[in-house]
């Protein structure tokens, strides 16, 4: 990310990131087209929020919070990786797509709905902090 955003292609640099951060999905047997999705969605909002706050710790904080909060307190399973000790039960017996299905939270409606909103607004900021720096 850093040698193209060093050439001044920001969006080339958060994009290509987030496809190769994107890529190891693809080794879970369980992974839909909407985890896959959700997944660079995910990715995309850390290669973001790594470039707004200038610091790779931020988002590697929030990487792990949105980890433990789905994993250890709501009992999704993370990638297909189930929890059998949580807070909260989740069950994969009647799991559809607004669930996530066997993948879990991460290849739910809600997550894709969740982070285009968050998307939304992380790219209005990003646009305005270049018109601000233009």
């Amino acid at each position: 990310m850093n040698a193209l955003g060093a050439d001044g292609k920001i969006t080339q640099a958060l994009f290509v990131s987030s496809v190769v951060a994107t890529l190891p999905i693809l080794l879970s047997q369980d992974f839909t087209v909407m985890s896959l999705l959700n997944t660079f969605l995910f990715q995309l909002m850390l290669a973001i929020i790594c470039y707004l706050a200038d610091n790779v710790i931020v988002s590697s904080l929030f990487s792990a919070g949105w980890s433990i909060v789905i994993y250890s307190i709501f009992g999704s399973s993370l990638n297909g990786q189930l929890l059998h000790h949580s807070l909260f039960t989740y069950d994969i017996e009647n799991a559809s797509v607004s669930s996530g299905g066997t993948i879990g939270f991460m290849g739910s409606l809600y997550t894709t709905l969740l982070l285009g909103i968050a998307l939304f607004f992380l790219y209005n900021r990003l646009k305005h902090l270049n018109e601000t720096e233009s």
